[in-house]
């Protein structure tokens, strides 16, 4: 008030004479009177742009920017709300959260509407379901890529997780589309609490509505023949593993039954995806002797797909380096190694974003899923372990560096330190070269 506040929106009302300083509205919830104030203060922006949500254990990302290039490339004008950095109305914003906070959100979407943007594609979080930050967006289109578990420090249930993952879906308009991974578990109950259509996707049932056939390329990616409706078209995605076919026909089916897209319009757009930062991205030439890469895997479920995706492409070793975060569901530590020694040939057990924690402490929590005492190091300074894993590759071999993909930064107690995978493994490969 002191700062010029006219109004306080609050839960309780203050005691004496500081009531009569301004106007006070007393209600119930003041989390959900926020996401009313915000919508209407921003003349109900999610009204008037199409909003797309994407939300799963993995893969939100990829498929979130698959949709924008497509559509994009197609001349649907469409942002983008996610995990890497906040694409809106031409302009680059740094992303403090996978899903904005909703005073930020509704900013977003109004810049987007005034930019003549004609829709929005966001990464859906389960923090952000739970917290009712997107409870004031009017969803045209819901995604699911898929189900596991994460965060069980917060939802400390799987079935709170999961629930909380499908207030996405039962946000959405009848008119809209649910897109399912028919795939994954629990894709019955997404299809089943939306009141709007349901579109099922799949590489492995043929009861769905859009599946593929895959022919893989190594590192040039993989030729696919998706078919809709006894439609059929076939195009080349510049991406590795299969997972990402998975994340390729989720975009394949929101470009085709919500924007009326062509086959042959979005099979063109694919061919020119360059990808996502931090993603199974390739740092070492393609012509290099051993490969190394970087992927944001942090569960036991993305790990296992970037794992599965490398090694048909790995004539050698295939080497991992991975540390799990602090103050993080704990759970995950070491059921991430048992997928890390099954997968791999190598396992370079290192820190990621301790946090408050003792690095030592987590990494003993992770080698209690190991049981080849053989096949791991331990080595808790993150750029010594992606050193000691690119020195240690030999000609066939791929390195895959994961945990922290595109990020740039490593928090270590209070504090955030510059750290970037990316750039550490690229001055390792120059010295080695």
């Amino acid at each position: 008030m002191k700062r010029g506040a006219a109004a306080v929106v609050c839960e309780r009302l203050p005691r004496g004479s500081i009531r009569d300083k301004a106007t006070f509205v007393l209600v119930d919830d003041s989390r959900k009177s926020l996401v009313k104030i915000c919508s209407e203060w921003f003349a109900r922006p999610s009204e008037k742009i199409a909003c797309l949500g994407v939300t799963g254990t993995n893969g939100k990302t990829t498929t979130a920017f698959l949709i924008q290039h497509i559509l994009n490339k197609c001349g649907i004008l469409t942002d983008l709300i996610g995990t890497i950095f906040y694409d809106v109305g031409g302009e680059i914003f740094p992303s403090s959260n996978t899903t904005p906070g909703v005073l930020t959100l509704h900013k977003l979407l109004s810049k987007s509407v005034s930019a003549g943007r004609e829709a929005v594609v966001m990464e859906v979080s389960s923090h952000s379901l739970a917290q009712g930050r997107t409870a004031g967006i009017s969803f045209q289109v819901g995604v699911l890529t898929n189900i596991a578990s994460d965060h069980l420090d917060y939802h400390k249930t799987h079935r709170d997780y999961v629930e909380a993952k499908k207030l996405l879906f039962k946000s959405l308009k009848p008119s809209g589309i649910g897109v399912v991974n028919r795939d994954s578990p629990h894709w019955e109950e997404f299809a089943g609490c939306c009141a709007a259509g349901v579109v099922k996707y799949s590489l492995k049932n043929d009861d769905v509505d859009v599946k593929a056939d895959i022919e893989m390329k190594g590192f040039d990616g993989m030729n696919l023949w998706i078919e809709i409706e006894e439609d059929t078209v076939e195009c080349r995605l510049p991406l590795v593993g299969v997972h990402n076919c998975e994340n390729a026909l989720a975009a394949v089916s929101v470009g085709y039954f919500e924007f009326g897209l062509s086959l042959e319009e979005i099979g063109s757009a694919i061919k020119s995806f360059k990808g996502v930062p931090g993603r199974l991205e390739l740092l070492s030439k393609k012509d290099a002797p051993f490969k190394v890469l970087v992927d944001y895997a942090h569960t036991e479920g993305a790990l296992a797909a970037a794992l599965k995706a490398l090694r048909p492409v790995c004539e050698g070793r295939l080497v991992v380096v991975f540390g799990c975060g602090g103050d993080r569901d704990r759970t995950k530590r070491p059921k991430m190694a048992e997928v890390a020694e099954r997968l791999s040939d190598m396992v370079v057990v290192t820190s990621d974003n301790p946090r408050t924690e003792e690095p030592l402490a987590i990494i003993e929590e992770i080698v209690k899923g190991f049981t080849e005492p053989k096949r791991h190091k331990i080595i808790p300074d993150r750029r010594e372990a992606i050193e000691t894993a690119i020195r240690m590759a030999r000609k066939g071999d791929v390195v895959l560096i994961a945990g922290k993909g595109h990020e740039n930064y490593q928090i270590v107690k209070d504090k955030i330190l510059p750290f970037d995978d990316r750039k550490v493994a690229r001055e390792v490969l120059g010295d080695v070269a």
